[in-house]
């Protein structure tokens, strides 16, 4: 079974970490108010529960908890998440730490 790094140290599960992720887009769409693109507004879009940073980096970094974070996930139309997925690793991170602050 293959596992990944947690920022403590710890090893996690990569089917535990699919399964967290999944319950966090559940939990998210759950507290959300309407579905809407949480970055342009529209609703007349497909909606997608898109990761500021991706799951793979959070593998990959030893940070694989943030996969599952909540501060992580937005709900983006698909324009605004192909935008958003075209950006660099280090504006990603920028734009995920900037979003825990408010």
């Amino acid at each position: 079974m293959t596992t990944y790094k947690t920022s403590n140290g710890k090893r996690i599960n990569k089917s535990v970490i699919d399964l967290r992720v999944k319950n966090a887009k559940q939990i998210k769409l759950s507290l959300m108010d309407g579905f809407f693109c949480q970055y342009c507004g529209t609703t007349g879009d497909r909606l997608d529960m898109s990761h500021k940073i991706s799951v793979k980096e959070c593998q990959e970094s030893g940070r694989s908890e943030i996969a599952y974070d909540l501060d992580n996930l937005e709900l983006l139309c698909r324009s605004c998440h192909m935008e958003f997925e075209k950006q660099s690793k280090e504006e990603r991170e920028k734009y995920y730490h900037n979003s825990k602050q408010t």
